[in-house]
């Protein structure tokens, strides 16, 4: 990595959907020698090219951090089963309070009650389960994820 990955990287986060001709003209490089470095930063996974959605524009008006406390022989399976769900952005194995925590958005406060009741409730080895609402959304790309969808247990 030097000072162009960096520039590239910079100018990918603006608008990924530049051209390499326009990307080279407005960082003053060769057109092939910026091909190749996005090539590079592509194949080495420093830059992963995705689509992200914005699930609030699709009604999933809900975000929801959970924290678990969950019987430890069981917690893999469990974050295992947990990261299924298309609507989960974030399944962790943490320490403290919380054994894994989870960040998923619903379509409404019911969709959040029933995921923890029809859900979290039946998983064997989930002792405990504290919802947080996220109230206001500040700063990051919590809202833009892959597209969820609603699951029925």
């Amino acid at each position: 990595m030097d000072e162009l990955d960096d520039r590239l990287i910079a100018e990918l986060q603006q608008d990924p959907r530049r051209s390499d001709r326009q990307i080279a003209h407005d960082l003053g490089e060769n057109e092939s020698k910026v091909r190749r470095r996005i090539k590079k930063l592509i194949e080495s996974g420093v830059v992963v090219p995705t689509t992200l959605t914005d699930v609030v524009t699709l009604g999933y008006n809900v975000t929801a951090y959970i924290g678990l406390q969950v019987e430890l022989s069981e917690m893999h399976s469990i974050a295992m089963k947990l990261a299924e769900y298309p609507n989960m952005h974030y399944v962790a194995f943490c320490s403290g309070t919380y054994n894994l925590m989870v960040w998923a958005h619903f379509t409404s406060h019911e969709h959040l009650a029933e995921f923890i009741t029809d859900v979290l409730g039946k998983i064997d080895g989930v002792l405990r389960a504290e919802p947080m609402i996220q109230l206001r959304h500040i700063k990051g790309y919590g809202h833009l994820m892959e597209p969820p969808v609603i699951h029925k247990a």
